[in-house]
């Protein structure tokens, strides 16, 4: 039997079960196996941002060891989203076809190995070639992640528990400066790149038992959560065709523009680098403005993913986390304008900027419902990599190559252009209503029918 591709041609004797129809016993090891997921995405969630993140918060300390000029360092920020994005377009759609665990397996492991290697690069260019490497590593695993999440938990809890990793991945950004930093100045920065990469590695070790994706795998059924595909099979081009076909892949993925690359620029230029030359603290204090502005995307991913299960409303969550990247943009603005600023006010900027994250509890459900599980890992890394990808890589570079011929008060109103364009294009967008999947096996199937006329299968 080859394992791969969509479960009912494998086990073409098992009928789904709705979550209605377990049996007792079922249930306890259903919940029991929700936990173990859970636990490892609050692992995995640590290890990924990490991996990413954290020469955003070690900025003055690589650029001191590389030498590197402002566009350098712009560059060596920039570089991990490069390959990242890029190579999501396949990974995706290798992941629906052969299945999350492998491909969690090999790309943690190999973003491991690849940060533990970054102390020891001796000029630039190794440490770039290091961070397109570690991009393409983590492209490898990011789909599985949520992924796994739509397998295993109905659509009424996909929010909070997408929400979970999304929400450990931001609190990693800020223990990159809570930790990261004080490590950094009392035995050096590469010790904490040590210490992400063998998370990265205990984390692709963990993903190949606990990542499995289906039931029969596992001890349990094929479970059926009402998730309808609107594509005719997992092939790359005709998934890929199926994407484009819905104009919520682009949304969301203007979203995940604004999200990752706002907090990829206020972590990187910023706190470490504006707040302290601006406003005349040290790097160190600068780095607890960085630590809020990561909790509080931690608390409003949180509550994105509340609020998204218990309404259902994926697109008015996602309309007012856009708006609020907007105005938390231009609320840095005016940090350039009026400076020094009292701590205070910093702090509650900083706290502010996290507000964008409100949506990472509902764009990805939101995938989940318009894509069906086959084909969301495809939908996922497309997201990826036209989003966070993008925004992660063109947020940094806009500033790398504005700051010094425009100031820092211009260049950061290209920021507030950016996410003020997103704001605009999802305010007028309706909401597309979510099916439910934790009712009897008739209603499940009237779900389903619904949702095949509103994609139009019909």
């Amino acid at each position: 039997m080859v394992l791969k591709g969509d479960p009912k041609s494998v086990w073409p004797n098992l009928k789904p079960k709705a979550y209605a129809e377990l049996t007792d016993e079922e249930r306890r090891k259903l919940r029991r196996r929700q936990t173990l997921i859970a636990v490892w995405l609050v692992f995995v969630g640590w290890a990924f941002a990490g991996v990413w993140y954290f020469p955003t918060a070690f900025v003055p300390f690589i650029a001191k060891s590389f030498m590197l000029t402002t566009p350098e360092i712009g560059l060596l920020i920039s570089s991990f989203a490069i390959t990242y994005a890029l190579f999501n377009l396949v990974w995706g759609n290798v992941t629906d076809l052969y299945w999350p665990h492998r491909t969690l397996t090999a790309g943690f492991i190999a973003a491991g190995v690849l940060t533990i290697l970054f102390p020891f690069a001796t000029t630039f260019g190794a440490s770039l070639a290091l961070r397109l490497l570690t991009g393409i590593a983590n492209a490898v695993s990011w789909p599985g992640i949520l992924k796994l999440v739509a397998l295993w938990f109905p659509v009424e809890r996909r929010g909070r528990y997408m929400g979970l990793f999304i929400g450990v991945y931001s609190l990693a950004i800020s223990l990159n400066f809570l930790i990261g930093i004080p490590v950094a100045l009392t035995v050096g920065w590469p010790v904490w790149t040590y210490f992400l990469g063998a998370m990265s590695l205990a984390s692709g070790v963990a993903a190949y038992w606990i990542a499995r994706p289906y039931g029969p795998l596992v001890g349990l059924p094929l479970i059926d959560w009402g998730d309808v595909s609107p594509s005719k099979n997992i092939s790359y081009l005709t998934a890929v065709k199926t994407l484009f076909r819905y104009r919520w892949l682009v949304l969301t993925a203007l979203g995940a523009f604004i999200a990752p690359g706002t907090a990829s620029v206020v972590a990187s230029f910023w706190v470490s680098q504006l707040v302290p030359q601006l406003d005349h603290i040290s790097v160190s204090t600068a780095s607890f403005l960085g630590t809020a502005a990561g909790l509080s995307q931690v608390v409003f991913v949180f509550l994105g993913g509340f609020l998204t299960d218990r309404t259902l409303k994926r697109v008015l969550i996602t309309k007012v986390g856009a708006g609020l990247a907007f105005f938390s943009m231009l609320a840095v603005v005016a940090t350039t304008v009026f400076h020094p600023l009292p701590f205070i006010v910093l702090l509650l900027v900083s706290i502010f900027t996290g507000g964008v994250f409100i949506l990472g509890g509902s764009v990805f459900p939101l995938l989940a419902d318009v894509y069906g599980t086959d084909i969301v890992g495809t939908a996922l890394s497309y997201f990826e990599a036209l989003g966070a990808g993008l925004g992660t890589f063109v947020m940094p570079l806009t500033l790398g190559f504005t700051l010094g011929p425009l100031g820092p008060t211009y260049s950061w109103l290209i920021i507030s252009l950016y996410t003020l364009l997103v704001f605009a294009l999802w305010l007028p967008q309706r909401e597309f209503k979510a099916i439910k999947s934790m009712v009897s096996p008739e209603e499940l199937k009237q779900e389903e029918e619904r949702r095949k006329r509103e994609l139009g299968l019909e």
